[in-house]
């Protein structure tokens, strides 16, 4: 699931712009992507109700964030479930990264992740 050119764009822009070099698409699907040499870094994007990303950098532990506001202006309730969103997007995000510890420790590598 994608949204419009100018959201995603936008959300490209804003990873390059924290030094990392963004993937080629970006999915609003609220699921974790990893992207990137040895899939080091990672992202989770949802559509609803803006455009929302969370990504960063496995390795160094670095994130960023990204919100798009269109120029109508967005009530309390969308503000409200677009911090809910982040905060879910968030959760999942340590809930991967639990998973990726696990993987190491347990094998002493992370090339059987996804």
């Amino acid at each position: 699931m994608t949204t419009n050119n100018n959201s995603t764009a936008a959300i490209l822009e804003n990873i390059a712009s924290n030094g990392i070099a963004p993937p080629s698409t970006i999915y609003l699907d609220g699921k974790i992507h990893r992207f990137g040499k040895k899939k080091l870094y990672w992202y989770v994007a949802h559509q609803y109700p803006v455009p929302v990303c969370i990504y960063g950098d496995w390795k160094l532990g670095t994130k960023g964030k990204y919100v798009h506001h269109d120029t109508h202006s967005v009530s309390s309730d969308d503000r409200l479930r677009e911090q809910k969103t982040i905060k879910e997007l968030e959760k999942r995000r340590l809930e991967d990264k639990e998973q990726q510890l696990y993987v190491v420790k347990t094998f002493g590598t992370d090339d059987l992740l996804i």
